[in-house]
Order: structure tokens, then C-alpha cells, then sequence
């Protein structure tokens, strides 16, 4: 595999002045899915860069520009950053080492699994995929509800598995239930106290095996065995 895509998925800015750093293209903040924006902002005159967030004189954020052109989960994402009180730049840190410089063991591992992602969008760009996205964007349900559910199926929420991938824990274990790995589908449907909940609230779900791969072979199934309102109930309450 070219370095070129290893180095694009596995770089992220650390924001200094904000000049270099282009809101909605560029992976910028840290510990959160993706590490960009999930939400393209409301307003977005001419390409924003982050800089133009930036009290340059304060080194504060334009709280309320944030806020009242992201959604609620980028703004408090972005809020959160903090700020260098020198007049510091921008600059390219690698995700994968705690010191942030690259290894070329850390990106041996950035390149499998870029690999393994490559494999699960041919299966999300297939039948299954296509699927589950066309259903899932039609529903009646809030826009963010829809957006968490594209997340889970997209494996980019904060769950421990993800977060220890990204280095940012050392053990991927379920804090409750320490013999599985905290995946998506484990935090929505394998673990125990979940499947209580979905045996009491869903009564078509009380005797459905567990099993599934990931979220989006979950998704595939529930579609095809609940009715759309019922879904919908399940995607709301997960």
C-alpha cells in the first residue's frame, strides 16, 4: 500500500493559530470520531479555515460563532481545544504514538488496518450496504439520531475498541462485562444488560440470537425483520 494514505488517515493537526487548518476538510480535533467535523457547519462563506474561530488577540475561541454554526456535538468538541497563549503554528502529529512522531511499526498497523476498512466499504457499497444506508436516511426520525446510527455503521463511535485503536486507552475491555472488547455492536446489542433492554421494550427481539459481525450486519437484519416504526423505536432508544 502507498505511505501516502497511511500518512493522510493516520495524521491529525494540533491546532496552533489556525491558518493551515481547514474546518470542514482537514482532521483537527482530537479524541473525537473521525477527528473532523461530523456536522458541515451551517454557514461556510468561502471555505472556513480554523483560524477564522480564533480570537487572535485573546487565543480564545468565537464561543458563539461556534455555537451558532455547529452542531452541539462539534461545538462542545471544539470548545474543548485548547489553546496555545504564544503564537504558536499549526502542526502535523501522528495519532498512533504517544509522542506523536510516526513509527514504522505504527504505521504497519495503520496500513492493515486501512486494509481491513477497504474490505468493509466493498461490502457497504454492496447490496447489504446500500441497504441499510438508503433505509437508514429515510426514516422519520431526528437528523442525529440518523447520524449516530450512519457512526455505528461506519465504526467511528468512542467505543473502548476504537478508542485503544486511536491510543488513547490501553485496554479495549467492556468496564461491565470485562470478558468481550467494547465494540459497537457489544454496546448496542451483545451486552447483557442491553439485551435486557431490548427484550422489554422490543417483544419481536426477546429470543433473537446475538453474533453479528458489526453494526451494519445488525442494522441489515433488524430491517429486514421489524417493521419501519419499530426500527425506528430501536434506533431512537439505542
Amino acid at each position: 500500500m502507498a505511505a501516502s494514505p497511511i500518512l493522510k488517515f493516520g495524521c491529525c493537526w494540533r491546532v496552533g493559530d489556525g491558518s493551515n487548518i481547514r474546518v470542514s476538510m482537514d482532521k483537527w480535533i482530537l479524541n473525537y470520531p473521525t477527528n473532523g467535523v461530523l456536522h458541515p457547519p451551517s454557514m461556510e462563506e468561502g471555505g472556513w479555515f480554523v483560524s477564522d474561530l480564533i480570537n487572535q488577540e485573546q487565543k480564545m475561541w468565537y464561543s458563539e460563532i461556534i455555537r451558532a454554526n455547529f452542531h452541539k456535538e462539534d461545538a462542545n468538541a471544539i470548545l474543548k481545544i485548547s489553546l496555545s497563549h504564544r503564537q504558536a503554528s499549526d502542526v502535523i502529529m501522528w495519532l498512533h504514538t504517544k509522542k506523536g512522531v510516526y513509527s514504522v511499526k505504527s504505521g504497519y498497523h495503520v496500513a492493515r488496518q486501512l486494509k481491513k476498512m477497504e474490505s468493509w466499504a466493498e461490502t457497504s457499497a454492496g447490496p447489504i450496504g446500500v441497504q441499510v444506508w438508503s433505509k437508514l436516511w429515510m426514516l422519520n426520525v431526528p437528523k442525529k439520531i440518523k447520524v449516530f446510527g450512519w457512526c455505528a455503521c461506519q465504526n467511528i463511535m468512542p467505543t473502548r475498541a476504537n478508542l485503544r485503536r486511536r491510543k488513547v486507552m490501553d485496554e479495549d475491555v467492556c468496564m461491565l462485562y470485562s470478558r468481550e472488547a467494547e465494540t459497537g455492536v457489544h454496546a448496542l446489542w451483545d451486552y447483557a444488560v442491553a439485551r435486557d433492554v431490548w427484550a422489554g421494550s422490543l417483544v419481536r427481539l426477546q429470543k433473537w440470537s446475538a453474533g453479528q459481525q458489526d453494526v451494519l450486519q445488525l442494522f441489515q437484519e433488524l430491517m429486514i425483520r421489524l417493521t419501519t416504526a419499530v426500527f425506528e423505536l430501536f434506533l431512537v432508544q439505542s
